[in-house]
């Protein structure tokens, strides 16, 4: 059974309870709260905010649907960054609400030995949380600094370390 999240008021010295709206989507696995206070939690098609102030949820949908999520945080300048690996993109929200995504380049397999009916194949391949091809960059977990300009992301499937300026959105990669 899903339970409704809580949170203990220390004056008072009682459990809050916010219960979910059914309208929004139950979201789970990474947790994250902004310079306000409020709780971040995605799912595979988007984000929700809860205002623990007021109870109230927000949904944020990704552009990029029917993607997995994994991993979410939130940098110095409350914008929520969300990894999408088998979409090779992050979605983000910045502190006025609005969605976006950053798409990371696509994998330069020179020296790969990946031919063209690898390519073809590849593309009929559903992803899933188990399975990628040798094209994907899999995007996740991040972190954003804290003190500076960026969020740092592994390429988890390219062994790789993306940085990306939360300005520009202009990214680097280190293998």
């Amino acid at each position: 059974t899903e339970r409704a999240p809580t949170g203990f008021d220390s004056e008072t010295g009682k459990f809050l309870v916010f219960p979910r709206p059914s309208a929004i989507p139950a979201a789970s696995g990474f947790i994250a709260t902004d310079s306000k206070g409020n709780a971040w939690a995605p799912y595979d098609d988007g984000v929700v905010k809860l205002d623990p102030r007021t109870g109230k949820y927000t949904d944020y949908p990704l552009v990029t649907k029917g993607k997995v999520t994994y991993g979410l945080d939130v940098d110095r300048e409350d914008n929520v960054w969300i990894t999408q690996p088998t979409a090779d993109r992050l979605g983000v929200i910045d502190r006025d609400g609005k969605v976006s995504e950053v798409v990371l380049d696509p994998l330069n397999t020179e020296g790969m030995g990946i031919t063209d009916k690898d390519r073809e194949i590849s593309s009929t391949i559903e992803l899933g949380r188990s399975n990628v091809t040798p094209l994907q960059k899999g995007p996740r977990r991040l972190a954003p600094d804290m003190n500076g300009d960026y969020v740092w992301v592994s390429e988890y499937f390219a062994d790789r370390l993306a940085r990306i300026d939360i300005h520009t959105k202009k990214v680097k990669e280190f293998p």
